[in-house]
C-alpha cells in the first residue's frame, strides 16, 4: 500500500526536526581541513565573524583550497592565510626544493604593505642582479619576506628612508617542493589590512627571470629589469571573505 500524502509531510517535518540533511550541500573537500566547530562566516561566508584558519608550520601543507593561488607559472600555487596571531605564507612547485637546479640563486619572495592605499611604502622592491619588482598601482610596499630556495636564507626585511634591512626571521619550514612561513601581526605593527604580492626569482647570470606570480595574470614570466606585477591580493582581517574571493583581487 502506497502511503498517503499526509504521512509523507509528518515524516518529513519529524526527519528535519531531527536534523536529518535532506541532501549534501556541496564537494565534501570544499573546505577541508577546517574544525567542525569552524561557522560558515569564518569559512568565508556573508556573517560578521572574520576569517580565520591556523596554520601549522612543520613543512607539511594543510592549506586549503581557498586559500591556494593560481600563479602565472603553471605547477606553481602560492598560498596565503592569517588569524588572530599571524599572516601565513606559502608556495609549492618543482623549483621550491633544495635539490632544484640554480636553487642557491632562486628566490620565494612576498612583498606586504601595510596600509593599503596610503602610499606610504616602497614602489618597488629590491634589486637582485638586474632584475627588480615593481609594486602593482595602489600598492607600496613597507616589508618582504624573501626565502632563498636552498634553504639558506629566510627573513623579512623593511623599507624606510630609502633602503632595506632585515628586522625579523620569521618561523618557516619546508617540505617536498613546498615552503611556508607564519609571521606575526605584532611584528607588523597589527595592521587593521595588507597588500600581499608574491612571485619568484632567478638571479643567476644569463639565466634571469621572474615567475610565479601571484595571480595567473599577475606578469607573463621571463627577464626584466623592472618586474611588470599588476595584480596584489588584499588582506582584510575583519573580513569573513576567503582569502581567495574575487573581491580582494586588486586591482
Amino acid at each position: 500500500m502506497r502511503p498517503r500524502r499526509g504521512h509523507l509531510i509528518a515524516a518529513s517535518i519529524a526527519a528535519l526536526a531531527a536534523g536529518c540533511p535532506a541532501q549534501s550541500g556541496g564537494p565534501p573537500d570544499a573546505l577541508a581541513g577546517f574544525d567542525a566547530g569552524t561557522t560558515d562566516a569564518a569559512r568565508g561566508g556573508d556573517g560578521a565573524v572574520p576569517w580565520r584558519h591556523t596554520i601549522v608550520i612543520d613543512g607539511t601543507n594543510d592549506f586549503t583550497v581557498p586559500e591556494t593561488f593560481p600563479t602565472t607559472s603553471v605547477g606553481f600555487s602560492a598560498y596565503v592565510t592569517w588569524d588572530d596571531d599571524a599572516l601565513y605564507l606559502g608556495y609549492t612547485g618543482a623549483d621550491v626544493s633544495p635539490g632544484a637546479a640554480d636553487s642557491g640563486q632562486k628566490w620565494v619572495f612576498v612583498y606586504l604593505d601595510l596600509d593599503p592605499g596610503a602610499g606610504t611604502g616602497a614602489a618597488s622592491g629590491e634589486q637582485y642582479n638586474t632584475q627588480t619588482p615593481t609594486m602593482p598601482s595602489g600598492l607600496a610596499a613597507e616589508r618582504y619576506w624573501r626565502w632563498k630556495v636552498d634553504g639558506t636564507l629566510g627573513d623579512v626585511r623593511a623599507y624606510a628612508g630609502g633602503a632595506w634591512s632585515t628586522v625579523d626571521v620569521p618561523t618557516a619550514a619546508a617540505g617536498t617542493d613546498f615552503v611556508e612561513v607564519a609571521i606575526p601581526w605584532t611584528s607588523l605593527g597589527q595592521p587593521e589590512a595588507v597588500g600581499v604580492v608574491g612571485l619568484m626569482l632567478n638571479e643567476k647570470a644569463f639565466a634571469e627571470g621572474a615567475y610565479a606570480g601571484l595571480y595567473a595574470d599577475s606578469f607573463t614570466d621571463g627577464y626584466y629589469p623592472s618586474i611588470p606585477i599588476s595584480r596584489w591580493l588584499w588582506v582584510d582581517r575583519a573580513s569573513a571573505r576567503a582569502p581567495t574571493s574575487p573581491d580582494n583581487r586588486r586591482p
